[in-house]
Formats: C-alpha cells, structure tokens, sequence
C-alpha cells in the first residue's frame, strides 16, 4: 500500500506583528490531506492512544493513523475532546453522545442508569492521567480510566460553569465566577486566579498557568497575578507545551509563546491555519487539525528549528560562525543574521562577487570583495586592505599557526597571525595550464601535520605549508578523482587523517600518498551525488548527505577507523533538501546552508531523540480477504496466499525506514523493505513464527520487533483424520486379505477333504469290494459258477466307481459353473445307469436352460443327490421308467426324478422309510445346500423324489470360511 506522500511546507510571510528587518521565520511540516489518504473532510480532533496510534476526530467520521494508512473506524462524525494525555483512553463526542474507544471500536458511556451519557466539548475534558471529567447541571463528575466514576463533593460550590480545560494529573481547570479553579477528584478545589474568561488553560512545568482567553489574547499567571500579552489573536483553539515551550492555536495560526512573553507566528497567514485541538505525540512531534479553514492534518516534527528565507537574491553557499552570529557566502556577495527582539534579521555586508567568509584566530570574518580585503569583528569594519585585482574569495581556512589561507581569483593569499595586510604566496594554481582567474573555485586547507592541500575542480595537489608560506620552491604531490568529479570540500578528522568530499564519488580519506575511499559501515543508503563535510566540535568531522547529517569522530578499534557519534534528520527539522555547509553556533545549536535558505537548529533540537516505538500487526488476509487478528490464524493448503501489513508506530522520518521480517528465529532475515508489507504464497505446511523488526534506517535494528504466529495446513491426504482413515482402511483391507486368503486355503483344504472322503466313500470301498470279491474268486474251492458271479458283480462295481470318479472329476472342472451343465451331466449318467434299458430312462429337461450361474458345492451336492437317487432307482424300485425333470420356481429350481417302480413300502433295504445309509446321505447333503429334499409315492404308482434348491445358495461352509 502507498506510503504517505511527504510535504515539506515552508511559510513565507513576516511575523503578524514583527517589527524591523527580521527574516520569515518558517517552519518544516507535513500536511496530511486527500492526497495521502485522509479525505476531503474537516478534523474535528487529534489524539494518540496507548499502542501509538493516532485517531482523528472529524465530521464523516472517526479514523485511525499508523504512519502508512488511514483506517476508518466509524462513519458517524467523531469530536475528540480536549486531552492532555498520551497513553490514557480515546474519548470523543459522537452525534452529541460520549463513547470512548475500546478494542479499536467506538463505545457509549453509559449512565447510571444504562443510559448514553450526552455532553459539550466545551464543558468535558480529559486529564493528564486519562480521567475524564464532564460538567452539566448536575454537578462535575470524573470517570476514572478503571471505570470508575466519582462524584465531585459539594459541586453548588463551583456555581456557573463556563469552560473546562484538562489540568495536572488528574485534576481539572474549571472557570467559574470569575475565577479559575483548580479541582480533584475528591472534590478538592483551589483557586488559580481571578482571570477574565479563560477558554483553554495550561499549567507550564516550570511553573505558572497559560491561558487562552475568549476575547483572543494570551494571559499568563504567575503567583496569582495575572498579565496579558500580545495583541489579540483571533478566536482561541487549544495550547499545549512541547520541550519547554508553549504553543498555541487561534483560528488565525499557529504561535509559539516565549518564556520571555515574546510571541511568534508560525508559517503563513493562510497556509498554516490554526486548528481546533493540538497534540504532542510520544515522539514530541506536534499536530495541528486544519479546522474551517480546510481538511487536513499539520503535523510539525520540530517547532524549534528555524530556517530563514532569504529572498531570491541570496543563494548562501557557506558560514561561519563568529561571536555566536553567522556570516554566509553567496554567489552574489555576503550578508549575516544577527539577533533581533522577534527573531534573526538578515543584513547584508558590503562585499560583491563570490565571497565566502573565512574566520581567523582572532575572531575576524575576512571578505575579498572589488580590489581589497575587508575584515570583520561582529559588526563591524576593522581593516580594510588594498589589493589590486581581487573580486572574489573562495573556501579558504584556518593554517595551524593561527594564521589564514585565502584563496581568491588573482591567486592565493596568506594572512599572517596577527597581521593585517594579506600577502600573495601563490599567483595561479600548482599545476598548469589551469589559470587562476578560470572560473574555477579554489579550496584550501591545512593539516595539522603542515600539509597545504590546494584543489581545483577534481584536481588536488598537496605540499608543505611551511614552504607555501616562505614563498620558497614546493614539491606538490598531485592527485586527481577523474573529469566530473570535483572536490567541494576538505576537513581533518582528528586521529584519522584528511578527508575530502568528491561529487558523484562520495568521501574520501588521504593517507599520505593517495585518496582512498572512506567506508561506510554506518550508512544504510549508497553515498548521494551531492555531498559535503565540514568541520565538527572537538576534532569531529560532519558529512553532509541528503537529508541526513552524520557527525564521525576516530576509533581505531573499528575496521571503517571511525564511528558515527551523532545524527540529524527530520525528526530534528532538516528540510529535504541538499546540505551545502555547516558551522557549530559556539551554544549547541547548528547553522545550515541549504541552497537557497538557511537553517538554525538550536541545541534543544539538535538533542531531541526519538523514543522507541512499537510495532504493530494491523491487518492480515488470505487470498485478499481480510481475517481476525485476535483468532489464531491458519490457512488451508490449497489458499496459503498471506499478505501481513505492519506498522511502526513512528511518525518521522518514514522515508528512511526499513522493514525486515523471517519466518522463523532460526533462519535468516529477509531483505529490507521501504513499505512494512509482506506477502507470501504457496508456502509449505507447517507452523511459522513470524518475527518482524523496523529501522529507521535500516542499519540499526532496536529489539524486539513484534512476533506472529500462524500455521499452514497439511493437504487433505495429509491431515490427520485422513490419515487415521487411511491407516484404519489399510489395516482393513490387510485383514480383509489376510482373511481372503485364509479363506482361499480353508476352501481349498475343505475341498481337498472332501474330495478325499468322497474317494474313500466312493472308491475306497468299492476297491475294497473288488479286492474280496477278487478273492473269493481266486480261491480254488470257489466253484465255477459262483466265479463267474463274482465276476459280474466285479464288473458291476468297477463301473460304479467308473462313474463316480467321473462325477468327482466333473465338479471339480471350472466349466462345470452353469446349470445347464449340471442339467446335463445328470442326465448323461442317468443313460449310462439305464443303459440297457432297465429301466429306462426318461429326461424332460430341455435342451436350452436359462444362463444360470450355480456354486461350486451345489452343484456338487444336487449331483450327488440325483445321483443317488437314480442308483435308488435302479436297484431297489423294479422300476420298468425313470423320469427327470428340472424346472424354475422363481430364484429356486426344482428336480425331480419319479418312477414307476414298488414305491416306499414295496422296496428293499436302503429303500424303505428313511432310515437308509443312501438316504440319510441325501439329506445331510441337502442340508448343507439349504435344499428342500422329499420323498413321496407317486400318483399312479412307485416313487417322486423332489429337491428345491437355490443354485447360488450360500452353504454352511462357505459362511464358516467368510467368518
């Protein structure tokens, strides 16, 4: 999302009631508006809460400020009440009702009676510690910030109420028949003073009370008495003290008020209107609604730093500083500022041409200027020196000796300690052809080894001074950074060495015999084009960057040699734009020549630091749909697309900071960035602990950041129910086969026992029969006859148990699956029984059968079961006809087999009743098929045997193998 557009604003007009020739004294702000997010809407009201954040107050509604975004909170119009604390409750007047903000939401204070509490803004305030007071007709209460509420004692006494303004503590500033009192919660009151009517009052930490009156004119209190100064101001808005100084809001700008009672308007009539309310954040910046004038948010970095305008005919190109006032070179010649009763005034100094002053040890400004040198103390003209030629001097400095190195366009010029007749020692630069009078400016220096460096554009030489000034022959060391690169500027780091300020190149260090690059281990941004250095206090060194000043003093315990002691930015009231030079004020407080302005940053200022500020997460969405922060965040596998928007809740220097952020406390972190938001996509499954950190300048990273925890989700094949289901449904199917192939054996093993009973009921006793049988034969008392019937009844054996090895191999066959073969492979053995005619045999079985598929033990069994059946028939009925038949009975099939032999009581064993060996076989074999097997006479004579079965029926045995 967009970073805040910045606006460096700078006023221009003259003090509303300034007097003399005093510069306009113009402040650095930024302007929030429609162009960075706020809206085309009035501020009503500005205050910060605990966390840092700034909530504005106006009439579409009630908005909160992380330094990036504007986020808004309610639609309803929002006035925030007047509030003198930093970390205390957020209250406000929605629609005449008072809410307090609560979890980022507007809430209704409630009554005693549950009721929405309705109040003025002119009769409720907020106190220093967070309490809320408000006065109606009956009487003044006072909400804790724990909730809470307590009734002020004996309020008759405060009579009329007029205004309320938020006190020391948790006290209130009340105005009541003339008076201004001074009331605690417990309802203890003390007079202030007698005052005409305040409406916005301030007690000052060194003592006494500020008030804005309604008539618009600044009263101040002290000791009980009580003086107006100033003229009137226009109609009162707010006043709040920042550092030691007071500031306040009339509907006609901004105005800083003096401990010396003295007043000063801020910015231009027009441009910096005075708003409703004001605010000093944590970081003592201060904002300032717009008000009626228009929509808008001032906010002022640092109300202490001064910078001058000039007027278009001044292009200041260095200072120095004498006496505590500075001088400053122009393209066209000099002028200085020196203080005056409402500020610094500008006065120009009779010089021409390009001069740039240079000090002496004595205390004396030198300008070359139209054939002469003029010499300066303070204010005034000391020497006046003829020298023919001269127009113009350039950067010149200091020699070690107290004396002064002047370097001008007719040569260079030495002006010896104490003397005061500037001598020539050079009359054109070291190395030819480059003439002097070229427009080439010249800078000079010494160091404090004697060396005399001498430059010109990026030419540099450097030789003894003592020579230099002796006029005698010097040997110059010459050096050069490349066409288009010149030098601007040259300064000596005490325990260091000689630095020099290269355009396009950066800094540099000199180490005897040639220029090496200085390294930057402090700096976040690589070295700008535009560049300069100058001398610091106490042997320090400043390099002038783009909107950064950065102050180095030696320590030969780093790798880079030196260390970064102090820095200026913003937050101090740099404007942004390029720093030409720089001088010390001898009380703390620095001058700075930009191009065509001038800086004073007072001491105050130039000490401001910035507090820590926290971090904050505000806003994090999956797939573009935003999501609860105080809900654990997890993202499924399919839709991991998170975006993280940070805050740090620092409201300068916003240009220069950095974000950086690692998934995890053990990985490494990932490169900054200029915008706190962080987007990831297709990240793998897993749990991730964010860590996030800020920088204001990406170089130093203050712990702790702010820590984030969320998880991404495992695929579905991956989760843990699926995973339990997966696991169950192998462990299932595992059993399922196992048990399959336990199965498969049991079958096969019922199967082979019953083929092996079946061959020892079958053929193991028929061979046994033919075996003795064979005997009997054999045996030579056997007579012939009786041989011969052994022999049949042999015979008549092998072919039975012929034909039941054939039936055995048939079932086991695996096109024996269908009814129809089973149909008929009944009827073939019955033509192999019948087949010579006794009896015969009959099939009404058609030929075509329905496609039935039958199992493997009922076929088995109904085979078996006609089969005996049929050898019933045979040997026992005396039948002359046999008939079968199968039909369907639904799902069911019948067979049938009738004769027309005896019947059930005409037959011989085996055949009578039920109590038969062949019989009682048939119906375990019907049994075990859930067969329904029946014997019965048949009409007309001999017997009908039926069997219903079902061909696919599940068997007794089957069920056992499957459990």
């Amino acid at each position: 999302m967009p970073h805040p557009l910045r606006r460096l604003a700078i006023g221009c007009a003259l003090l509303a009631f300034q007097v003399g020739e005093a510069a306009a004294h113009d402040r650095v702000y930024e302007l929030y508006d429609w162009r960075n997010g706020l809206g085309n809407e009035t501020v009503l009201g500005v205050a910060q809460d605990a966390e840092g954040f700034i909530w504005i107050g106006t009439t579409s509604g009630l908005l909160r400020f992380d330094g990036s975004e504007f986020k808004r909170v309610s639609r309803r119009s929002s006035e925030l009440l007047p509030d003198r604390s930093a970390t205390g409750p957020i209250y406000l007047m929605q629609d005449g009702e008072l809410a307090v903000v609560r979890d980022g939401v507007p809430v209704p204070v409630l009554d005693a009676h549950g009721e929405p509490m309705s109040a003025s803004r002119t009769f409720a305030a907020v106190s220093a510690d967070g309490s809320l007071w408000f006065v109606s007709a009956a009487g003044a209460q006072c909400l804790r910030p724990d909730g809470a509420r307590a009734r002020v004692a004996d309020v008759s006494t405060l009579g009329e109420c007029r205004a309320v303004s938020p006190g020391p503590g948790a006290a209130l500033y009340a105005w009541s028949g003339g008076t201004l009192l001074c009331v605690e919660p417990s309802g203890e009151r003390r007079a202030v003073a007698r005052m005409r009517e305040p409406a916005r009052v301030l007690e000052r930490a060194a003592g006494g009370v500020v008030a804005l009156d309604w008539d618009g004119v600044v009263v101040c209190v002290d000791a009980g008495v009580e003086r107006v100064i100033g003229p009137t101001l226009g109609r009162p808005c707010d006043i709040v003290e920042r550092g030691g100084t007071t500031w306040a809001s009339f509907d006609t700008g901004l105005y800083r008020i003096g401990s010396d009672d003295s007043i000063e308007r801020i910015g231009a009539i027009g441009e910096i209107p005075g708003g409703p309310a004001l605010l000093v954040d944590r970081e003592s910046n201060v904002w300032m609604p717009n008000g009626p004038a228009g929509a808008g948010l001032f906010m002022f970095p640092e109300l202490d730093t001064v910078q001058l305008s000039l007027g278009r005919d001044k292009f200041p190109r260095s200072v120095v500083v004498v006496d505590g006032a500075p001088w400053f070179g122009a393209w066209w010649g000099a002028f200085r500022a020196a203080p005056g009763p409402h500020g610094w005034q500008v006065v120009d100094v009779d010089a021409a041409g390009w001069s740039l002053p240079v000090s002496d040890a004595a205390g004396r400004v030198w300008i070359a200027s139209n054939d002469s040198f003029t010499a300066w103390s303070s204010a005034q003209r000391v020497v006046t020196a003829p020298a023919a030629g001269v127009r113009d001097n350039f950067r010149g400095a200091r020699a070690r000796d107290g004396g002064l190195w002047l370097p001008t366009n007719a040569g260079l010029f030495r002006v010896d300690a104490g003397a005061d007749q500037p001598r020539r020692v050079l009359s054109e630069f070291p190395e030819p052809p480059v003439a002097v009078e070229s427009t080439s400016r010249w800078h000079v220096f010494e160091s404090s080894a004697g060396d005399l460096f001498v430059a010109q554009d990026e030419r540099v030489c450097c030789g003894s001074a003592d020579d230099v000034a002796r006029g005698g022959a010097v040997a110059w060391r010459r050096s050069s950074f490349g066409p288009g690169m010149p030098l601007t500027a040259l300064a000596e780091l005490r325990g260091f060495g000689v630095l020099a300020a290269v355009t396009n190149r950066g800094f540099f260090h000199w180490d005897g015999a040639r220029w090496i690059a200085l390294p930057f281990a402090g700096v976040a941004q690589p070295v700008p084009r535009g560049c300069a250095l100058a001398a610091g206090e106490d042997g320090t060194v400043w390099l002038l960057l783009e909107q950064e000043l950065m102050r180095i003093r030696a320590n030969a315990q780093l790798s880079a040699g030196y260390e970064v002691v102090e820095r200026l930015s913003p937050r101090q009231g740099l404007p942004g734009t390029r720093i030409g030079d720089i001088a010390a004020d001898g009380a703390g407080g620095l001058w700075l020549v930009l191009q065509s302005s001038v800086v004073h940053l007072p001491a105050a200022a130039r000490a401001r630091t910035t507090p820590p500020w926290r971090m904050q997460l505000v806003e994090a969405s999956v797939d573009g749909r935003a999501v609860d922060l105080g809900a654990p965040i997890e993202l499924p596998y399919s839709r991991n697309r998170l975006q993280l928007r940070f805050a740090a809740l620092s409201y300068t220097e916003r240009s220069s900071m950095r974000f950086r952020l690692r998934l995890h406390p053990d990985e490494p972190w990932e490169p900054a960035l200029a915008e706190p938001v962080f987007r990831f996509v297709d990240l793998p499954s897993g749990r991730y602990d964010v860590e996030a950190q800020s920088s204001a300048d990406g170089v130093h990273w203050p712990e702790p950041g702010v820590s984030l925890g969320f998880a991404v989700l495992r695929p579905w094949y991956l989760q843990s129910w699926f995973v339990a289901l997966a696991l169950v449904a192998l462990a299932g199917a595992a059993f399922g086969l196992h048990r399959l192939r336990v199965g498969a054996l049991l079958r096969l093993e019922r199967q082979r026992a019953r083929i092996a009973m079946d061959l020892h009921d079958e053929i193991g006793a028929g061979l046994g029969g033919i075996g003795l049988l064979a005997e009997l034969a054999a045996r030579p008392a056997t007579a012939p006859e009786r041989r011969v019937e052994l022999a049949g009844r042999v015979a008549e054996i092998s072919a039975r148990l012929s034909g039941s090895l054939q039936d055995i191999v048939w079932s086991l066959r695996p096109g024996a699956t269908r009814l129809e073969s089973l149909a008929a492979h009944i009827v073939e053995r019955g033509h192999v029984l019948c087949a010579d005619g006794k009896p015969e045999f009959v099939s009404e079985i058609p030929e075509r059968l329905a496609d039935v598929a039958i199992s493997l033990h009922v076929r088995r069994d109904v085979l078996l079961i006609a089969q005996e059946a049929l050898h019933n028939v045979r040997r026992h009925a005396a039948a002359a006809r046999v008939r079968v038949r199968l039909e369907p009975l639904g799902r069911r099939w019948r067979l049938s087999i009738a004769d027309d032999g005896v019947g059930l009581r005409g037959a011989t064993t085996g055949a009578s009743g039920a109590s038969g060996l062949g019989l009682d076989s048939m119906r375990q074999r019907a049994r075990r098929i859930r067969a329904e097997l029946a014997w019965r006479d048949a009409d007309g004579g001999g017997t009908l045997v039926t069997l219903v079965f079902d061909p696919t029926a599940d068997t007794s045995a089957d069920a056992e193998e499957r459990r």
